[in-house]
């Protein structure tokens, strides 16, 4: 797993057997007043979805 931290962003890349199979961001506001919240995507290659729950992406 490959993994990016900024200030209130983050950003996760699977990994399985050195091919990028997914990605995970993360970001946080940044206003005062809605710091609790935030967004995020996710992204996963359709074949490793295909798989059902036999993967898992850790």
């Amino acid at each position: 797993m490959i993994y990016y931290n900024f200030d209130n962003k983050l950003f996760l890349i699977a990994e399985i057997e050195g091919e990028i199979v997914g990605n995970l961001s993360f970001k946080g506001s940044n206003r005062r007043r809605l710091k609790h919240a935030g967004e995020f995507g996710i992204s996963v290659k359709k074949r490793i979805l295909e798989h059902g729950n036999s993967i898992a992406i850790n």
